[in-house]
């Protein structure tokens, strides 16, 4: 029987993001999926047959969350009770989690927590206990970082409702012992066909290595605080390649999150830039991302899916590893030895990075992880 399906996701133009609501909308295809977020977003989503979008800042739901607002104040008023205070995209998300048959929270990095957000975190369990009463099927996700032990217990609590828990590193499954049903399974984008890649053209009819760029004074961590000794990090890598004739691509997942600026910042004051190629997600689509992976002789990752792209296409990568996520789960995959540092970034030359930190999954593991990634699914094929 069709179902009616909740997509809970970050759907802001991220790539790997976006990958994960492509994977299970195209796996259960007989399904329809409601995934709600910003109007400036929505023609990156229309391309899914069977998942309808839904604008939390269209003019309508404005003024019915306005006046859901003020009904909720007289209310609370009057019967002497707390009143949440939902914004409106939580609203929109709300209304369609309470109408599906079925509710699936599918991210990555969703639960992260930082030092200033500690006075606000009873509010948060209050909006959230409402979502999670309802059984979701959470997957996809590592927990952390976090700054404060109430968050991860305020989660032991808001998770032992899941209908599933899957995580994609075996030190956030080790945070949950308590939840029986809690497991581990490979990341998601590990499902991805790429076969399918296959019959994508080719976008450069050269060599080349790739780098993915991020920014990372997008999330204002400890990441932000080496920003700049990155920015020259690549910079030292492009000038290098470019003094020997070889090409280089950097690619960025996120408009939203400035990445292509963060491109900028690093070719800016490059004399030279003519073996250099940039693009950035969405101004290319998702296929067209992937083929330039598909396509590149190695690969320096610094978003955490270009490391798990890159793996999927079986290509040497060294992963600039900017927080806990990737270390975790390159010691999960016994690729620990491909990760760097923040701090290696200064003292680590080119010919080192090529010849010390540029590896290759072993054919083994790769068999194991792939068949690992299908087990994200595995409660989830069960109602779908």
């Amino acid at each position: 029987m069709k179902k009616k399906v909740k997509l809970r996701a970050y759907a802001a133009a991220n790539l790997g993001d976006d990958l994960f609501i492509e994977l299970i909308c195209k796996r259960y295809p007989d399904d329809t999926f409601f995934l709600c977020g910003s109007k400036k977003f929505r023609k990156i989503y229309k391309k899914i047959p069977n998942l309808k979008y839904k604008c939390w800042d269209y003019a309508y739901f404005r003024i019915y969350s306005l006046i859901y607002r003020l009904l909720a104040k007289i209310f609370a008023c009057a019967f002497g009770n707390k009143q949440i205070q939902y914004t409106t995209d939580e609203l929109l998300n709300n209304k369609y989690a309470i109408m599906a048959d079925v509710n699936v929270y599918i991210t990555g990095s969703g639960f992260m927590n930082s030092p200033d957000e500690f006075d606000s975190l009873m509010d948060k369990y209050d909006r959230e206990l409402n979502y999670y009463k309802l059984h979701p099927y959470v997957i996809g996700c590592n927990f952390g970082p976090f700054a404060y032990r109430e968050y991860l217990d305020m989660y032991r609590k808001l998770f032992s409702y899941t209908s599933d828990l899957c995580f994609r590193d075996n030190y956030s499954l080790q945070l949950f012992p308590n939840i029986s049903h809690a497991r581990r399974a490979a990341d998601i984008v590990f499902n991805y066909p790429v076969e399918s890649v296959q019959k994508q053209k080719r976008m450069i009819n050269t060599e080349y290595m790739l780098i993915s760029v991020a920014n990372l004074r997008k999330d204002n961590d400890n990441a932000s605080n080496f920003f700049q000794d990155y920015v020259e990090f690549v910079k030292r890598i492009v000038i290098e390649r470019t003094k020997q004739k070889k090409y280089t691509v950097l690619v960025g997942f996120s408009q939203e999150q400035k990445d292509d600026i963060t491109i900028l910042d690093i070719l800016r004051n490059i004399d030279d830039c003519y073996y250099t190629y940039n693009y950035c997600y969405p101004d290319i689509s998702s296929m067209e991302m992937l083929s330039l992976f598909r396509d590149a002789t190695n690969i320096i990752a610094t978003r955490y899916h270009a490391m798990v792209l890159a793996v999927l296409f079986e290509k040497p990568v060294c992963s600039v590893c900017y927080n806990e996520k990737t270390q975790h789960v390159l010691g999960d995959i016994y690729m620990q030895d491909s990760g760097i540092s923040l701090e290696d970034m200064k003292k680590l030359d080119y010919d080192s990075l090529i010849r010390e930190k540029m590896h290759v999954i072993d054919k083994r593991h790769f068999r194991n992880l792939i068949e690992s990634a299908k087990l994200q699914f595995m409660q989830l094929d069960k109602v779908l």
